[in-house]
């Protein structure tokens, strides 16, 4: 089946919602979620958790039942100085 504008926006809510304990727990300052389509199939979600020490970016594609999810993790002192 096709994917929909709506099970983007519903897939963005429901990571957002899935991931609000963390700031509750005061172990994120922030958490960020974007989706985009990657195919008339497939929707990309992208995932940014922010802490004091580091930013973790989380990448989830789902395509016709299938997920993959890549993960990395950014220094918080070579990203403010424009080093990877």
């Amino acid at each position: 089946a096709n994917v929909s504008d709506k099970t983007l926006l519903d897939g963005i809510e429901a990571l957002k919602k899935a991931l609000q304990f963390m700031i509750d727990k005061g172990e994120a300052q922030s958490i960020e979620v974007t989706g985009e389509f990657i195919n008339v199939f497939g929707i990309g979600w992208i995932i940014v958790i922010t802490r004091p020490e580091k930013t973790n970016r989380f990448d989830i594609n789902w395509e016709k039942g299938v997920i993959a999810v890549s993960a990395g993790i950014f220094d918080v002192g070579s990203m403010l100085s424009g080093v990877d």
